[in-house]
Order: structure tokens, then C-alpha cells, then sequence
């Protein structure tokens, strides 16, 4: 029933009654991982990022049993994200290390190059997110790191300069800044 009250509120652009079950939904135990799927990308669109992380939460813990699928990683990635957007950066960070894990070697986790590259966004812009979420929770060498592999990714050298000069800041070298 719930699946189809939320796919009528959705079909007709009714984002209240949209949201009101979706908080319904969080709290149903054994809800249908796909359908909180969805609606973490509908709230995510409608910019209710607390009930999307919310969402996205409880369908991460049903993948608990296999952390390492695509679909474990393409939510985390997505939790980073509307941590970051929420301002509450160690939550994002402790999600985008085990995206950054993943990112190292897809492959080995089962990412092909197609999803692999719709994650980085244009010109590794996730690296740059993520690197932006570390030095925002006080994980400088991890910024460092990102930092570095957004501009290999996409060589920028005034934008790489800058971020450096951030994480050089944040710990204490003023001058290296």
C-alpha cells in the first residue's frame, strides 16, 4: 500500500503527501529496500536531505550483509554528499573513506568504467567534494589526498593550488600557504 500511495504522490507532484509517508516509511521495518531507494532520490531532489540521509541509511543497513556492491558504494556516495550539503561533515567523511577505498581500485570492486566515471562527475568533481568534506571535519591528510587525485584527474592547477593552500592553513603553515 505504501509503495502505491508514494508512487501516485510522486506521479502527481504531491510533495507533501510524498514526504509524510516517506517518514512512514523510514520507520516500517523491512521496508522494500528499492522503494527507499527512490524516495531518497525524490526527497534528495525536493532538498529534504534529512529524511533523504534518513532513506539512504536504512538502505545501506540492509546492504550491511555486502558493503562492497555498487549499490553500497553509489549510497555512500550519495550520503557523503547530503551530510556535506547538511554541514555535518564527519558523518560525510566517514562515508566518502569508504568511497575513496573504492574509487582506488574499482575493478576490484566491481565497478565498471562506465558507473565509475558517472561517480566522479565532470572533471573529478567528487574528489573535489570529498577532499572539501575531510578539510571540513579536520581529516587533512585525506584532503591532501583527494585534493591530489582531483587534479590528476582533471589537472587544474590554480584550483589544486588553492585547496593546498586551504589544508596548509588549516594546519598551521601559513607560510606553505
Amino acid at each position: 500500500i505504501l509503495e502505491g500511495i508514494v508512487d501516485t504522490a510522486s506521479q502527481l507532484r504531491r510533495d507533501a503527501e510524498l514526504t509524510r509517508y516517506a517518514r512512514k516509511a523510514v520507520d516500517i521495518v523491512g521496508a522494500d529496500v528499492l522503494l527507499l531507494s527512490r524516495l531518497g532520490l525524490r526527497l534528495t531532489e525536493q532538498g529534504d536531505w534529512d529524511l533523504a540521509a534518513a532513506m539512504y541509511e536504512k538502505v545501506l543497513a540492509a546492504h550491511a550483509q555486502q558493503p562492497q556492491t555498487t549499490t553500497g558504494i553509489l549510497i555512500r556516495t550519495e550520503l557523503g554528499k547530503l551530510y556535506h550539503l547538511l554541514e555535518k561533515y564527519p558523518q560525510g567523511a566517514e562515508h566518502f573513506l569508504r568511497v575513496v577505498k573504492i574509487l582506488d581500485d574499482p575493478k576490484k570492486s566491481g565497478i565498471d568504467e562506465k558507473t565509475y566515471k558517472e561517480m566522479l562527475g565532470e572533471q573529478g568533481a567528487l574528489y573535489v567534494l570529498i577532499g572539501e568534506c575531510f578539510l571540513l571535519s579536520g581529516k587533512y591528510p585525506e584532503a591532501t589526498a583527494a585534493f591530489e587525485k582531483a587534479n590528476t584527474t582533471a589537472p587544474d592547477k590554480p584550483l589544486y593550488g588553492l585547496n593546498r593552500a586551504r589544508v596548509e592553513v588549516k594546519t598551521g603553515k601559513l607560510d606553505d600557504a
